[in-house]
């Protein structure tokens, strides 16, 4: 990181703004190469203050499509919409589609699935001949399309996008989490625990959706004993510079895990804290989920009001999205 910004000083002196700004890149990099996002933010922002200077049309097009990836890591989803669409249609540059795609997965963590998907399609006919073959940097917009057709029963655009991702390299690290969830939500269980135990070898760069994942499998596979191991796991990550959403999604399953040990009042407040966590970042899905689970864990404690309040909130947010089931809460529900 040092020699990256040491580069960045020469290259200011030299007043080239291009190598300045590619300069930045590299030195972010080592931030994002072990997930702390909120580090290498800081420095895309110095980043980002060149952009009146830029002629180099790769360096513009990466400068927002970075933009848009960091805002999604630190959970500022709106963030990543903006900067996804100010450049798009103002240069015409294949990497334009690199931002897109974070557009794609901010929409999908948003709720606005519709849109989402839309955009998903555009993208995927903007890809012509390598439609069904990706570059491994917009495989993570397959994998959240692939998971809103799952969860929406659309078997024919599920199926097809479940092929695709097969093909894709188990070593890609940018769709390794998103596969994992598309195989939970699919019932591939033995193919989700085999991705578990089989991490490409960069997977930190995406470690937020890794540890969110690992979360949600606990919950699919209902095994209670690993619950805390892994909610700390992800806390920990998370402190050292992860999403904001990860902290939630460990709070989920620790509240699970709680209800599952026959702790409610336990339960009732980790999955409180995690609803309003979701509801903060505006991840209307995974509100609900929780939301689904916290319900539960209200009627058992005998607070049927709040209960049935809890749970006609999810059904409305489901009903909006179009879920017909969700297998990994499906899960845990029918254990608990």
């Amino acid at each position: 990181m040092g020699l990256g910004l040491e580069a960045v000083e020469v290259a200011l002196r030299l007043d080239d703004a291009d190598l300045a700004s590619a300069c930045y890149d590299a030195a972010a990099a080592t931030y994002g190469a072990r997930g702390d996002y909120r580090s290498s933010m800081e420095i895309w922002r110095r980043r980002w203050e060149l952009r009146d200077r830029l002629t180099d049309d790769l360096e513009l097009v990466d400068l927002h499509a970075m933009g848009a990836w960091e805002s999604w890591e630190i959970g500022e989803y709106e963030s990543a919409i903006r900067y996804a669409d100010s450049i798009e249609g103002q240069i015409q540059h294949p990497g334009g589609v690199h931002a897109q795609a974070w557009r794609v997965a901010a929409l999908f963590r948003l709720g606005r699935w519709d849109e989402a998907l839309a955009t998903f399609e555009m993208l995927r006919d903007r890809l012509d001949t390598r439609r069904d073959n990706p570059p491994n940097a917009i495989t993570h917009m397959y994998g959240a399309a692939a998971i809103m057709r799952e969860l929406r029963d659309e078997r024919r655009e599920a199926d097809d996008l479940a092929a695709v991702l097969a093909g894709v390299p188990e070593d890609g690290c940018r769709v390794y989490g998103w596969r994992i969830q598309v195989a939970l939500q699919r019932g591939e269980l033995e193919r989700a625990r085999r991705l578990l135990l089989s991490p490409p070898p960069a997977w930190q760069i995406h470690a937020s959706v890794v540890w969110e994942v690992r979360c949600d499998a606990v919950l699919a596979f209902g095994e209670w004993e690993r619950a805390a191991e892994v909610a700390a796991g992800a806390r920990e990550y998370a402190a050292a510079g992860g999403s904001p959403s990860v902290p939630a999604v460990a709070g989920r399953l620790a509240g699970a895990a709680a209800f599952a040990a026959g702790a409610l009042e336990e339960a009732i407040e980790s999955l409180t804290a995690a609803r309003r966590e979701f509801d903060d970042l505006g991840m209307t899905w995974e509100a609900a989920r929780t939301r689904r689970l916290l319900s539960v864990a209200l009627a058992r404690a005998d607070r049927p009001d709040r209960a049935a309040s809890e749970r006609a909130a999810a059904d409305l947010t489901q009903g909006a999205l179009g879920v017909v089931s969700d297998r990994v809460i499906d899960a845990a529900l029918a254990v608990l």
